[in-house]
């Protein structure tokens, strides 16, 4: 009987966990009792029979003392196979006890036509598109049916990866570009599920024999995010890293690695940049429509143009958009735009309910003019208006049509036909012409191929049934490929390193800073981030540390005094804290957040007086600030001045409404009446402090607690205290009760 889902993945994470933690012997061990759950074949169980005599050898050899200079590469070797053992025995199990995801549902689909290999059908598709009768209609759906092959065979044989090779890699095959990109994203969605070595290996041997082109960009693009999704031991394969090794003879591998790897990290932004446009942006555009619609009644009065004689946007309209703040933010979305952040998804993101994209194959296809949805009646304008402008993705180009095509191909007039058909006719010229065209073109190949990736796993209505990548940050230092060509590149790791620490992924972003250490010369900015996301991760000690460093290198940054300060507070060395809080004085002395600072570190030294010299100083800066009073009281109690604590108590009271309001001032009330022995006074501010905690008497009583060494210090014995607070309790439920009825 098979084993149930979710069965089968805790017993494939129970392989998977110790294999990417190099405990190999557990690893081993589970994987064993997985295969035996599983019911698999006979000889799987040989070859994971075979790994752990292997392992057990080594570990023998190891603890007697052999050397062995290939030890650590054995070691990968044996880790790998037991992953790919352990991906073969999870995917036959899923297929057998009927998964439904759509994975699996394809898987059973080709089981059932096993006489159509991959080969067969990539050749019968070359033969096919070099037909000029057979529609496209025909060919398109034959180099879906090879996608979907592709993707969920696992593991390729020899014979499988040979056909692909030849028609994805090879400078002679005679499958035209766009198909084989799509393969490239078949390639690399399969790998993302089970990883498989023969698959990478094509994707490098594509970026290797198709350099410095747009597919090559792309192929790296796939190969880095497939070898940054994968296990740590990804690299194990002997054939996988022979392939990387081959990529050193390539000379653009270093910047194009790059660039791939910033494409890469740069889609994580993606989101942030959507929300900035649909909850920031568009609002307040919606919130100018009225005064929009006004200055569009003027213009059909002929009272005012949007533009004047020199083309330049009317004064008015201008000052609309300055005063409303939607000038700064439509210039910084357009510098976002400018360094390569995807815009668009906000805005096409939700025209993704068209049929075409129920196909996962679709959501990877490069866009051309002449495909079946892109080339109808209505829309062939269109689609060659837009077919080269790399500012939109491939998806979002084919959304872009079926919309005009669904709105009945009157999306766009004469003007704004002429308008993309110049954009384009611009950007094919600045290519021809720019020395850095192959370059860029590249770029926007490789640019337009995450876009699209993106959008599958965040917009495809299965995306749940997929493993995202893009929710975990890429770390270069653990990836192939990418340590090896950018683990001392410290331009672009402070590049990822930046981008991470501005997004919170600080766990990436301190490894990165530990590597730049190692490769730059000492800089304060660096040990002040270091010390911030150290200090984000939980360890104080690390991150004093690295801001001790800062400011040894830079002694008069008030930013690495405050954190010192504060993380020697936060930590108890309240003394040590004074003296960076001295020195912030004497360098900065009048920033009001920085003097309370200093008086909360004076008074948890129990020096009130001191304390209280610089609250007066926060209060002469900054009057009737409810976080200086309420200090203030409590430190005029302590030393004694009940009469002041009064009056500050009584100013809180005035002062503090709204947001500032905090029911607990009336306990700081209730502490200077008694102080002054105003003990009716005392019960009325307790007996509103219960008010306004909607007669709940446990914050009350829990405050009385809390304070009772300040009411001893101020003169009030038990007995007293404790008839205080009975009255309060009493005249609260009196008043409670009239207001309940």
């Amino acid at each position: 009987m098979p084993i149930d889902h979710k069965t089968i993945h805790n017993l494939s994470a129970s392989v998977a966990s110790p294999l990417a933690e190099r405990r190999i012997a557990e690893a081993l061990a589970n994987l064993e009792a997985f295969a035996g759950a599983a019911s698999s074949p006979f000889n799987t169980r040989e070859r994971i029979t075979a790994l752990a005599d292997s392992y057990a050898m080594l570990s023998r050899f190891l603890i007697d003392g052999v050397s062995d200079p290939h030890r650590e590469e054995i070691a990968a070797d044996i880790a790998a196979e037991a992953s790919a053992i352990n991906a073969a025995i999870e995917r036959d199990a899923l297929a057998a006890c009927d998964d439904p995801s759509l994975y699996m549902s394809t898987l059973r689909f080709e089981r059932t036509r096993p006489e159509e290999s991959i080969a067969a059908l990539i050749k019968a598709y070359a033969e096919a598109s070099a037909t000029p009768d057979i529609p496209l209609a025909t060919t398109e759906s034959m180099a879906q049916r090879i996608f979907n092959r592709l993707w969920v065979t696992f593991p390729l044989t020899a014979s499988d990866a040979e056909a692909v090779h030849a028609a994805v890699a090879s400078a002679t095959t005679r499958i035209p570009d766009h198909a084989r990109i799509l393969l490239i994203g078949s390639l690399m969605l399969g790998a993302l599920r089970f990883f498989d070595q023969r698959r990478a290996v094509i994707l490098a041997d594509t970026y290797r024999i198709n350099n410095s082109t747009p597919l090559g960009a792309v192929a790296l693009a796939a190969l880095v995010l497939v070898l940054a999704a994968a296990p740590v031991h990804a690299s194990g394969h002997r054939k996988l890293r022979a392939a990387l090794d081959a990529l050193s003879d390539v000379p653009t591998v270093a910047a194009d690695t790059r660039m791939a790897f910033m494409q890469l990290i740069r889609s994580r932004d993606t989101e942030r940049v959507s929300r900035k446009l649909t909850d920031d942006l568009l609002p307040g555009i919606m919130k100018l429509r009225p005064d929009i619609d006004r200055r569009m009644r003027d213009l059909d009065k002929n009272e005012a143009a949007p533009f004047d004689e020199s083309g330049e946007l009317n004064p008015e309209w201008e000052d609309m958009f300055e005063k409303s703040g939607l000038g700064d933010k439509l210039r910084e979305l357009n510098e976002l735009q400018s360094e390569g952040a995807d815009v668009m998804m906000a805005t096409m993101g939700g025209l993704k309910d068209f049929s075409f994209f129920n196909d996962p194959a679709n959501w990877f296809l490069p866009f051309y003019a002449s495909h079946s949805a892109a080339s109808g009646s209505g829309v062939a304008q269109l689609s060659g208006a837009i077919e080269g402008l790399p500012m939109m993705c491939d998806g979002d180009k084919y959304s872009l049509v079926l919309f005009a095509a669904r709105m009945g191909g009157n999306l766009m007039g004469a003007g704004l036909s002429a308008h993309l058909d110049e954009q384009e006719r611009q950007w094919r010229e600045l290519r021809r012409t720019d020395i850095d065209g192959d370059a860029k073109a590249c770029a926007d190949a490789a640019n337009s191929f995450v876009q699209n990736v993106y959008r599958f796993f965040k917009l495809f209505r299965r995306k749940n049934e997929f493993v995202d990548p893009f929710v975990k940050p890429i770390n270069p230092l653990s990836t192939p490929l990418l340590s090896q060509h950018l683990g001392s590149d410290a331009e672009a790791l402070s590049i990822a390193a930046e981008f991470y620490f501005r997004r919170g992924h600080y766990s990436e972003a301190l490894q990165l800073f530990n590597r730049i250490e190692e490769l730059t010369p000492p800089s304060a900015e660096l040990y002040q981030k270091k010390g911030y996301v150290l200090e984000m991760t939980g360890t104080p000690d690390d991150a004093l540390e690295a801001y001790h460093t800062a400011d040894l290198i830079d002694s008069d940054s008030v930013w690495t005094l405050r954190r010192i300060a504060a993380l020697l507070v936060r930590t108890g060395r309240h003394s040590d804290a004074l003296s960076f809080f001295d020195r912030i004085e004497a360098i900065k002395p009048d920033r009001r957040t920085d003097i309370m600072a200093r008086a909360r570190c004076l008074m948890e030294l129990k020096r009130h007086t001191d304390a209280l010299a610089q609250l007066y100083k926060s209060d002469f800066l900054k009057p009737d600030r409810p976080d200086t009073l309420r200090l203030m009281v409590r430190c005029q109690l302590i030393v004694g001045d009940a009469a002041k604590a009064r009056a500050s108590a009584d100013r809180l009271k005035t002062i503090a409404v709204g947001s500032a309001t905090d029911p607990y001032d009336n306990i700081l009330l209730g502490l200077a009446c008694m102080a002054l022995g105003d003990l009716r006074g005392a019960v009325a501010a307790y007996t509103d402090f219960i008010s306004g905690s909607d007669f709940d008497t446990a914050p009350f009583i829990a405050a009385m607690r809390a304070e009772r060494p300040v009411m001893e210090r101020i003169g009030a014995s038990p007995l007293t205290i404790n008839i205080i607070t009975e009255a309060a309790l009493t005249e609260s439920s009196r008043r409670g009760s009239s207001i309940n009825k």
